[in-house]
């Protein structure tokens, strides 16, 4: 079957949640990430871009053991983390060369112990493990 046939714009990528079996896409096109059942039912629209600009640049996203939605905003310079229903629970890092910080972060891949391993790849590149 096909998930949101006419809804995506531009999808990014596409994860399934471990714990529930959800399909969840980032369609960068639409600053947004959509959640569907396994079955294809749509169960959440977040927009990640708009009055508040939660997450200005959605480039990559990950989903934690506790289906958090992780997402990497390439131009605010940080990661925001997200619970399932799509509410920011903490933003991590600031634009920067330092620990911590990022210069277009770009990917984000959480690890078993809970932490998460974050890339950004301007000017002189890194890998940062939390």
């Amino acid at each position: 079957s096909v998930l949101g046939e006419t809804r995506l714009n531009s999808p990014r990528c596409v994860r399934i949640a471990p714990s529930s079996g959800d399909v969840i896409v980032l369609d960068h096109g639409d600053k947004c990430v959509h959640v569907f059942s396994s079955e294809g039912e749509l169960k959440l629209d977040m927009i990640t871009q708009g009055k508040d600009e939660l997450v200005h640049d959605p480039y990559f996203f990950a989903v934690d053991q506790w289906a958090n939605l992780i997402i990497s905003d390439r131009v605010n310079h940080c990661i925001k983390v997200f619970d399932a229903e799509g509410d920011l629970m903490h933003t991590i890092g600031r634009e920067g060369s330092n620990v911590g910080e990022y210069n277009y972060c770009m990917g984000v891949c959480p690890r078993r112990d809970g932490g998460l391993i974050t890339v950004c790849l301007k000017n002189e590149g890194c890998i940062q493990l939390y």
